[in-house]
């Protein structure tokens, strides 16, 4: 029988045979809120191959390894990372992995991500070796949160080495890309694309053009992202009434916005994807914090 838990901080658990799930959330120090939106630590066991949809997300992964691979499987690529970057996409990604998955994330905003990596995410493909994004800093990285005894050491390990990283100097400043999605963000993707354009005194097609090269994305893409992430959340944190509810909830003008994001995002309908995801173990659908 398959174990699923959400485990204590105070250590790191040896792993064996037996089938099971475990999975760990931390929350970044004060100095790193609103970059970073919080830790996930996973060690998952089985006797076969695993294979999980990844749901599109407004947010970027940086996911450290500890021996296990993941496959990669989209219309755009197939391929196998042990540790890696995931940029904000529309596409649902299947994820597969032999049996053995152990790996912490940390999840930022894309103007956090940008800091972090110290390149504009539109330069980079939506995954991507956390090597080829990060240079020697990946190695070191990967080598002290391995080194760490419990999950508490490894996210306050995250914390400092994120910390270091947002510590230069921003190639962002007075980019309007960069403020537009933050305007986005503040506004959970409910701006009209030509408000803010009005608002950034710019015209649409320039904030198209500088969305996609600082957030990897369009701003509308960027904007529904932010709005079924929110329906994500609710979906997995609470039981509303009905699907109206949290349309609602979630910026949406009416519930027939949500069906065709959620068809767009997920493949199925949102009373599927809901079912999946308030289960209480690992259904077909994962998603970052």
């Amino acid at each position: 029988m398959q174990a699923h838990v959400t485990h204590a901080l105070d250590q790191v658990p040896q792993v064996h045979g037996t089938p099971c799930f475990l999975n760990v959330r931390g929350e970044p120090s004060p100095a790193l809120r609103g970059v970073v939106l919080g830790y996930s630590g996973f060690i998952e066991v089985h006797a076969h191959t695993v294979a999980r949809i990844a749901l599109p997300t407004p947010h970027v992964k940086l996911s450290f390894s500890f021996g296990s691979v993941l496959r990669v499987v989209s219309s755009k690529q197939v391929a196998s990372y042990r540790s890696f970057v995931a940029r904000p996409s529309a596409e649902p990604v299947q994820l597969e992995h032999g049996g053995f998955r152990h790996r912490v994330n940390a999840v930022l905003t894309p103007l956090g991500a940008c800091r972090v990596l110290g390149l504009r995410l539109g330069e980079l493909p939506e995954y991507v070796s956390i090597e080829d994004a990060l240079g020697p800093f990946a190695h070191e990285a990967t080598e002290q949160l391995a080194g760490a005894a419990t999950w508490r050491e490894r996210f306050q390990i995250l914390d400092r080495l994120l910390e270091q990283r947002l510590a230069r100097p921003s190639k962002l400043d007075g980019d309007v890309g960069a403020r537009a999605l933050l305007r986005l963000e503040q506004t959970d993707g409910t701006l009209a694309i030509r408000d803010l354009a009005r608002e950034l005194g710019c015209t649409r097609k320039h904030v198209h053009e500088r969305v996609a090269a600082v957030g990897g994305v369009c701003p509308k893409l960027y904007a529904s992202l932010l709005r079924f992430h929110r329906v994500v959340h609710a979906m997995r944190a609470t039981t509303p009434t009905t699907v109206a509810e949290i349309a609602r909830d979630s910026g949406y003008y009416d519930p027939s916005h949500l069906h065709r994001d959620v068809r767009r995002f997920s493949g199925t309908s949102p009373r599927e994807l809901w079912r999946d995801l308030a289960g209480t173990v690992p259904g077909r659908f994962v998603e970052p914090i």
